[in-house]
């Protein structure tokens, strides 16, 4: 059976889809990403009051991923502003963080790195559900459950597999934007004019990772 992914004051629930059942397409292998792409993600935090501007429920992330040459560079937007860019350059071992401050100038550190740039992970507990209309989109279902709480992972059906959704309890990460294929490399270079005046953050402790597509992919 079909269903549509409704909304409605911040919640999130499923309703049966208009005409009936779609019919069920199977697959052998897990999810898979392309390892390279620009993706735009919109993560809504479903217990925060969406009217409110703090904390803001709604975010949104811009990603050049590039796991060939190992370079990610992401910015980041709340409330329809943007409040922060990452440059992680795995192949230098080194990290950039822009902050945008309204009212300031732009600051920025950086910090040596040592891990290698993680891969997507995929949990045993991830199992095939069938194929489900989702965001207006014929997708592959697939649901993590380890007894304690529910992730479903939507991708779309088709040669190239993109992801569409991830639903969990208390977060939506919509992803509106996705496009594979090798990346500008022009897209990675920090900028020239910011770089005398970043500073080290101290004993190169880094940034936290940041979890794209939930736990799924990181970088």
């Amino acid at each position: 059976m079909a269903f549509f992914l409704h909304e409605t004051h911040g919640s999130t629930e499923f309703v049966q889809a208009p005409g009936g059942t779609i019919p069920e397409i199977g697959t052998s292998s897990l999810p898979s990403l392309p390892s390279e792409f620009y993706a735009v993600v919109q993560t809504t935090a479903l217990y925060l009051d969406k009217d409110a501007e703090y904390p803001p429920s709604v975010k949104r992330t811009t990603v050049w991923y590039d796991s060939v040459h190992k370079k990610v560079r992401a910015e980041f937007e709340a409330n329809g502003q943007p409040w922060r860019a990452l440059y992680r350059r795995y192949d230098k071992g080194m990290e950039f963080e822009i902050l945008h401050v309204a009212g300031r100038e732009k600051t920025c550190q950086f910090s040596k790195m040592k891990e290698k740039m993680p891969s997507p992970e995929w949990p045993e507990t991830l199992s095939y559900k069938g194929t489900d209309i989702v965001r207006g989109k014929f997708c592959h279902h697939w649901q993590e459950d380890n007894g304690y709480y529910k992730v479903d992972y939507y991708e779309t059906v088709g040669p190239v597999r993109v992801p569409v959704l991830i639903h969990t309890e208390g977060m939506d990460y919509d992803v509106l934007e996705f496009r594979s294929g090798p990346i500008d490399q022009d897209i990675f270079h920090f900028p020239p004019d910011l770089r005398p005046n970043c500073t080290k953050v101290p004993n190169h402790v880094g940034f936290p990772y940041v979890h794209l597509l939930y736990t799924y992919l990181r970088f």
